[in-house]
């Protein structure tokens, strides 16, 4: 995931009809990274549309963070696993 986030993810761009939410909120996601300066994106001017998103570079420090973010989650799960039983057996 981090080489394809820091060389640049292709997609499709379509217009957000409302009738995908997970799409609708990928979009609103995106354009949050845009808008905060994580990443850039790129619009070509093709059929189908086609854009190109990159980390900037205020983007890429975030890949350490994140990596140790996923590194805990990874070690602590069966922890959280543990954890969500019980709560889960005291529930009616």
């Amino acid at each position: 995931m981090h080489g394809l986030l820091a060389a640049g993810v292709q997609v499709e761009d379509s217009q957000q009809s409302g009738d995908d939410p997970v799409g609708d909120l990928h979009a609103r996601t995106v354009r949050h990274l845009e808008r905060d300066g994580l990443v850039s994106r790129t619009a070509f001017p093709e059929v189908p549309p086609r854009v190109e998103y990159e980390l900037t570079a205020t983007g890429r420090t975030l890949i350490g963070p994140a990596v140790k973010l996923a590194e805990w989650a990874v070690d602590h799960n069966p922890g959280i696993e543990r954890n969500q039983a019980a709560y889960d057996s005291r529930q009616p």
